[in-house]
């Protein structure tokens, strides 16, 4: 039997209601004190799709959610405010699976175009490898439905895709990228937080790591 505790119906609520009460707060700070870009010492411009609750310093950060350290508020599929070839690194954790599968090459390719010539394209997302391996050694499906098909605890909170390494690469490929090759959150530059690339979730009897964390440049 998993040992990993199911969330109470009252948990279920008081976390949306948390939700809720941050995207009101957030509202409220963006309207009266919207957050100034950040200007890197470097001169290097880093932008961080689908950033979440997560505020990484020196880095552009744009989501839909209406936070108070979301720079640009809109869907991270279209860049269409930031030239081609602008950014030097364009990080994106635990996103991409939240288009449908047939957007995903769209997706990477819009991305890819606003990096310049060696920028960096730095993508986490589920391990489909990792999940279907546990479920297929024993591990309770109900373990694997989180991280498969997404919390679905609000509207943007679902997966429409599944990638293992060989897909990924093969569309980090198609876009236009080069020298592709695994990270690690510990190691890797500009990487001084903690979000979903690193995260450990209990799948049957053991902790795993879900994360297939891939980087590409572009040619």
């Amino acid at each position: 039997m998993s040992e990993n505790p199911r969330p109470t119906f009252g948990n279920r609520v008081k976390d949306k209601l948390v939700r809720l009460g941050r995207r009101q707060i957030g509202s409220f700070k963006r309207r009266f004190n919207p957050p100034s870009l950040p200007v890197n010492a470097d001169g290097r411009l880093r932008l961080h799709v689908g950033c979440g609750m997560v505020d990484a310093a020196g880095f552009v950060n744009i989501d839909m959610m209406d936070a108070p350290h979301i720079h640009i508020q809109r869907p991270i599929d279209d860049l269409s405010l930031f030239a081609d070839g602008c950014a030097d690194l364009v990080y994106a954790s635990h996103c991409l699976e939240h288009f449908g599968y047939r957007h995903s090459r769209s997706v990477l390719q819009e991305w890819a175009r606003v990096l310049r010539p060696e920028g960096v394209l730095r993508v986490a997302v589920p391990d489909f490898a990792v999940l279907a391996h546990s479920y297929a050694a024993g591990a309770p499906l109900r373990d694997v439905q989180g991280p498969l098909l997404g919390g679905q605890d609000y509207r943007l909170n679902f997966h429409g895709a599944v990638f293992d390494e060989q897909l990924l690469r093969e569309l980090m490929g198609e876009v236009g990228l080069t020298d592709i090759r695994r990270w690690e959150p510990e190691t890797v530059d500009h990487h001084d937080f903690r979000d979903e690339s690193g995260s450990v979730c209990r799948i049957g009897a053991k902790d795993m790591k879900i994360s297939l964390n891939l980087e590409g440049r572009k040619r």
